[in-house]
């Protein structure tokens, strides 16, 4: 849109111009109104990324794959990742029997490309903070009540899978698949912990 703007612009300064009969600047105004007007027309969408076009606010229903593409000048095209992300979380949970856990980790996650217009729709570019993050939080606390403090370590991978399946349930309907959670680490509170080194 920036470029369909310049490109007006540049176009009324060499009618201007012309007007008052300065030919050689006139013709740099022309040339710099084309080489606006094209690149407002031009969008490229990188690989392992879907463009999704949208004109005065309407998103058109066909998501442009890697490569370039000619536009209306007055539509945008926004970038969206189909490659495999990663989201680093530090948050707080609770065991069964009410132990206070630190926990860093992270989620691998990725978008399914035929999900991605109606995601941009639905929920925006912000997906992550509106979607990825509260459901890690959520998840982690819920699965994370069902075993003891002393379980949620030797018990991590099947925490992992099960965290990871409520929130594939979730995030489906989006088009977002959780490829993968690694819980990093669990800390406990110094009481705890000295009480589970003086068994």
């Amino acid at each position: 849109m920036i470029w369909f703007i310049l490109a007006v612009l540049a176009l009324i300064a060499a009618i201007i111009i012309a007007i008052l009969q300065y030919q050689g600047t006139s013709l740099i105004a022309f040339g710099a109104a084309f080489v606006f007007g094209i690149l407002s027309i031009i969008a490229s969408v990188p690989a392992g990324h879907v463009g999704v076009v949208s004109t005065f606010g309407k998103v058109d229903e066909n998501a442009r794959e890697a490569g370039l593409y000619v536009k209306a000048p007055w539509s945008s095209v926004t970038q969206m990742s189909i490659q495999e992300q990663r989201y680093a979380f530090d948050t707080v949970a609770y065991s069964s029997d009410i132990q206070e856990a630190a926990v860093k980790g992270s989620v691998n996650y990725i978008i399914d490309k035929t999900a991605a217009v109606n995601l941009y729709r639905t929920v925006g570019v912000n997906y992550l903070e509106k979607l990825i993050v509260p459901r890690v939080a959520e998840s982690l606390k819920d699965v994370f009540s069902h075993y003891r403090a002393e379980e949620l370590i030797s018990q991590r991978d099947a925490i992992s899978k099960a965290i990871c399946g409520k929130m594939n349930k979730e995030l489906e309907v989006y088009g977002i698949t959780i490829v993968g959670l690694q819980i990093e680490d669990i800390d406990y509170s110094d009481l705890f912990t000295s009480a589970i080194e003086a068994k």
